[in-house]
């Protein structure tokens, strides 16, 4: 779908598109991509086409405004993505002890030698960046209502953008999120940048952090807000990269404005849906863009058919004759003052007509009811019914999640959950974790890890029936019980005693 020159110079701007969607209930179809050839383009239609054009920027395979917007035209779509963003990231957080380490599985006696400060040193570090991720953000949410808005974005466009705060000495304070169809990637560095990354290595207990040099090719990103009638530009660099890039311009900063704060960059965090094709995001759904669009245009043409009355309910059809001026002045008044309401059922109204000829010829009214030719039902159901089908399918989700569930019973509903869970949301959960404790790991914390809250998706019989036997067997120790049941119920438990050995099945110890 190409942006022609016609539909560039009647859009002038995506806002002013916006402002003209609220006014009007028809929706507007925004272009999805730029055409090749479109070279009358300028940057007082699109503010990006000025970056674009001096090849500082990448332009985005779609236009991502359109992509953020299309929740708003389709039913299916949005309850999809929030479906997504519930399941991922919104049964919360929290911060694991690393397996092998000491945690609040038992109680530790104070080593002699180091006077306790290891345990105090683990707790110290759980209540700092517990504190920074609840209180962290710059709106004043909590970490899970970003992640929200981080997955909402995500789905909507296959982009999302986490902006890390700074208090000037090189320590992430804060974090924000971006919108991201205001956000556009930088072109990528020619040459390597060497940057040191930090790993958790070592087992069995003996664990520390180690910095490793790495080197990679680095780009920006910036953000274009608009005031009034002009745009700001802000850069960003990514998280890793060690350099003072600016944020006016994307450059390195050299000299004295390396030292300067108000002039560098802030990191960013980019997470994307995966294309090979760009090094944007695409959204899951880029294939039922039409089914999208096709969706609403059906919804519209139902809107306006049983808005507008398009089939009247009855024809009076006069022969040999016509209605007086007077006769139609008083059905115009009938129907629109005293045709409806309950109240109305029985009244009627006199009709009279003149004969064409003087003659005297008979004139016959006949009133011809039209209520079969009317539709009775909305058009385009089974039409409907396979967009909103293709739409769900694109994010491999079963029907009950977005409400569909008229046909379900408790174990079709049980074994949709657990395959949702599993082949959809589990991995989510994982690989958006991993950035998170990517940047954790970077502000220095080592004996914990961030993990995402999972719903109970197993069977309780199952699961007491499996944690028995493997008890019998010696599998399941208290450790490994305690770590189901926190997994399970997504919060830590208590302390146990100190004369229960977590690494013996209870049935020996007893």
């Amino acid at each position: 779908m190409k942006r022609s020159n016609r539909s560039r110079a009647n859009l002038q701007t995506i806002e002013d598109a916006s402002e003209k969607h609220s006014r009007d209930v028809r929706a507007i179809v925004l272009p999805l991509a730029k055409a090749e050839d479109d070279s009358s383009a300028t940057s007082k239609v699109d503010p990006w086409d000025d970056l674009i054009g001096k090849g500082k920027v990448v332009s985005p395979p779609f236009d991502l405004f359109a992509l953020a917007t299309f929740p708003e035209y389709n039913s299916e779509l949005n309850q999809t993505i929030e479906a997504m963003e519930v399941n991922i990231a919104g049964f919360g957080w929290n911060l694991v002890p690393i397996e092998g380490l000491r945690s609040t599985d038992q109680p530790v006696e104070e080593d002699p030698d180091d006077g306790g400060t290891k345990d105090k040193g683990e707790r110290e570090e759980f209540i700092k960046f517990h504190e920074f991720l609840s209180y962290g953000s710059i709106s004043g949410d909590g970490l899970t209502s970003v992640r929200r808005r981080m997955r909402r974005d995500l789905e909507s466009t296959g982009n999302c953008y986490l902006e890390l705060v700074d208090d000037n000495q090189g320590t992430i304070v804060a974090f924000n999120t971006c919108p991201s169809y205001q956000m556009r990637l930088g072109v990528m560095d020619r040459e390597y940048t060497v940057y040191e990354e930090p790993r958790l290595v070592g087992s069995q207990g003996d664990f520390k952090l180690i910095t490793v040099k790495r080197r990679r090719r680095f780009r920006r990103y910036v953000q274009q807000h608009r005031y009034g009638a002009t745009y700001r530009q802000v850069w960003f660099k990514e998280s890793d990269d060690p350099r003072p890039i600016s944020v006016e311009t994307g450059e390195v900063l050299t000299g004295e404005d390396a030292l300067n704060p108000d002039k560098r960059a802030n990191p960013m965090i980019h997470m994307k849906v995966y294309s090979p094709r760009t090094p944007y995001g695409v959204p899951r759904y880029v294939g039922n863009i039409l089914s999208i669009l096709g969706g609403r245009a059906a919804e519209e043409i139902n809107y306006q058919t049983f808005r507008n009355n398009n089939m009247p309910s009855m024809l009076l059809m006069v022969s040999n004759g016509a209605l007086t001026q007077g006769t139609i002045e008083r059905i115009q008044s009938f129907t629109q003052s005293v045709i409806q309401g309950s109240d109305n059922w029985s009244k009627f109204l006199i009709v009279e007509a003149d004969p064409d000829s003087e003659d005297g010829g008979q004139v016959k009214i006949e009133a011809q009811p039209l209520v079969k030719a009317q539709h009775s039902d909305a058009m385009f159901q089974e039409y409907d019914k396979n967009t909103t089908d293709k739409v769900r399918r694109a994010f491999r989700l079963p029907p009950i999640f977005v409400g569909r569930s008229d046909d379900y019973t408790r174990a079709t509903a049980e074994t949709s959950r657990r395959i949702g869970d599993e082949q959809v949301f589990a991995p989510e959960r994982t690989s958006e974790d991993h950035v998170w404790n990517r940047l954790l790991r970077r502000m220095g914390m080592q004996h914990h890890m961030f993990k995402t809250n999972t719903p109970n998706v197993t069977d309780d019989e199952d699961l007491i029936k499996v944690m028995k036997d493997g008890e019998k067997s010696g599998a399941v120790t208290p450790r490994v019980a305690r770590r189901i049941l926190e997994d399970i119920l997504g919060r830590p438990l208590p302390p146990m005693a100190k004369e229960v050995k977590l690494d013996v099945p209870f049935t020996m110890q007893q």
